[in-house]
């Protein structure tokens, strides 16, 4: 009961216990998934352009359902544990932008990207 009327107060002067204040948690552990596998991601890909195989390919779904996940439940589970942060948010933006913009610049290099993302051809 302390710590709830704590967490209500966080804008307020209060002191909040040290297990409340943690600069990361649990949340940002989730949003972290996808900037930790974003780069097994393009090795996963990788991988299955070398040697296509079902494990290789199953591999990339998995992966890619993981950080998708990881995407959709960072920010709900946040709110519900009251966990949200500005922290939080900036890596939630960052992990977003790193997936994508690190695996599209891949695919481009790789002439894998859809054709509204390459560049057209002379």
């Amino acid at each position: 009961m302390i710590c709830k009327s704590l967490r209500k107060g966080r804008d307020s002067s209060v002191a909040l216990p040290l297990e409340v204040r943690r600069p990361f948690n649990f949340a940002h552990l989730l949003t972290s998934v996808r900037l930790v596998l974003t780069p097994v991601f393009l090795l996963a890909i990788e991988a299955s352009t070398q040697q296509p195989d079902g494990p290789r390919t199953r591999l990339v779904v998995v992966l890619f359902l993981l950080i998708c996940a990881s995407d959709y439940y960072d920010g709900p589970v946040a709110r519900a544990l009251g966990l949200s942060s500005d922290l939080g948010k900036v890596l939630d933006n960052l992990a977003d932008i790193t997936f994508l913009l690190v695996t599209l610049t891949y695919l481009v290099h790789r002439d894998a990207a859809p054709w509204w993302i390459r560049s057209p051809s002379p």
